[in-house]
């Protein structure tokens, strides 16, 4: 017996006005944990603070945020995902405000951890969101949309530090983000729309079922070592440039904002990529490229670390939408968000937290080159582990509908 036909999707332009406040509401999430890249030179200089206490601060943040994400399901099961967005994301003022007034890295490292905290409750059920929000059939381009945020924040928190720096110190910049955080919670508040149903509560057999699939621990390791290597190279390439190859701070701002520009163009092919390709060979080729490129910016000197800057987040930009995708492909409807809120927290806490860090131990120890190198290998030794991922589609996921 033939199947009935299913009707065909909408247009995925359709589908925009919805996601626009949730991606402006990412955007500024991202770029508040993220602020501590151009201004590592000036809170160094204020504080007197070494390369791995900067690092550090991308530490506190991703553990903050690893430890709010995988609670999160704690959240949702009594608030809606809507709520839980507006809890999160007028909550983020709080620890911008006091990392602003803070006069040590011990101050500023407690203020990272509430921000992490605070910031990382919004992914899961941001993502239970876009992909409830689009049908199946367009999730590649939606969550390359949502994408956009984190996308033109790289570009925006050199911009904007810079501009505020030129008038005032470091700390203005953590006070007109905690402005904007708020401004933005009071949009979708008005104009968001979705997200009015809660997530599961905490099941210990619904746990085990996700931990227990192989393709569980690759996700991790892969997504951690493709955050790693767009993070990592952002968090600390002010300090390498500056330290390492005599540029002026304003010039290796300039030139970290430059250098992820043309993600903002390429985060909608990436997503068209994994719609077309298919999601494992969109992340393997990203993956490859990203891995040549960090190595490139280890053992590159002039035109060739210049080539490497600027490539280098062209292709990482490529690897989310695929890598998240794959996350809802893989896990059935009903373990997908908890899938998300267990997958993400442990890549952050990896790929923004331990790796930065690490990154920073070696260059107080004159490695900031050989850091950089080590991160490219390790990158392109995952190409291993993800060839293992299981060729498993949930048999709902082709009849799931959109919920609004």
């Amino acid at each position: 017996m033939n199947k009935p036909l299913l009707p065909p999707a909408p247009p995925f332009a359709s589908y925009l006005p919805a996601l626009g406040p949730l991606v402006l509401i990412f955007f500024l999430n991202f770029t508040s944990r993220i602020l501590i890249s151009p201004l590592g030179v000036p809170i160094q200089n204020d504080l007197g603070a070494s390369a791995a206490a900067v690092g550090s601060l991308f530490f506190y943040t991703a553990i903050g945020a690893a430890i709010s994400m995988i609670s999160s399901s704690l959240v949702t099961s009594r608030l809606s995902h809507r709520r839980t967005i507006l809890l999160s994301t007028f909550a983020l003022a709080g620890p911008l405000l006091f990392a602003a007034g803070s006069d040590s890295v011990g101050g500023l490292a407690a203020s990272c951890f509430c921000l992490g905290l605070v910031a990382g409750v919004y992914v899961p059920s941001g993502m239970a969101l876009v992909t409830t929000i689009a049908p199946p059939a367009h999730w590649g381009k939606a969550l390359a949309v949502h994408e956009l945020a984190p996308t033109t924040g790289f570009v925006l928190a050199p911009v904007l530090a810079e501009l505020a720096l030129a008038f005032s110190g470091w700390r203005l910049v953590l006070v007109i983000q905690a402005v904007l955080t708020t401004g933005a919670a009071l949009i979708f508040l008005a104009r968001g729309r979705g997200g009015e149903f809660t997530g599961r509560a905490p099941d210990l057999a619904l746990l085990s079922r996700v931990v227990r699939r192989p393709a569980f621990a690759i996700l991790v390791l892969v997504i951690g070592l493709a955050m790693g290597a767009t993070m990592a190279p952002y968090g600390m390439l002010p300090l390498y440039l500056v330290h390492e190859h005599g540029y002026l701070r304003p010039q290796a701002n300039q030139l970290l904002a430059l250098s992820r520009f043309s993600g903002v163009p390429m985060v909608f092919l990436a997503g068209f990529l994994a719609d077309r390709l298919g999601t494992r060979t969109t992340m393997a080729l990203s993956l490859a490229a990203m891995g040549l490129l960090t190595v490139g910016l280890g053992l590159g000197r002039g035109n060739l670390l210049l080539a490497a800057v600027l490539l280098q987040p062209l292709v990482s930009v490529c690897f989310f939408p695929a890598g998240y995708a794959t996350i809802a492909q893989l896990f059935e409807p009903e373990l997908r968000s908890l899938a998300m809120s267990l997958v993400s927290p442990l890549a952050v806490a990896m790929g923004l937290g331990l790796i930065p860090y690490g990154i920073g131990i070696l260059a107080d120890a004159g490695h900031f080159s050989a850091a950089f190198v080590s991160l490219g290998i390790a990158v392109l030794a995952s190409l291993a582990v993800l060839s293992r991922l299981e060729r498993h589609t949930p048999a709902r996921l082709d009849t799931e509908r959109c919920r609004n």
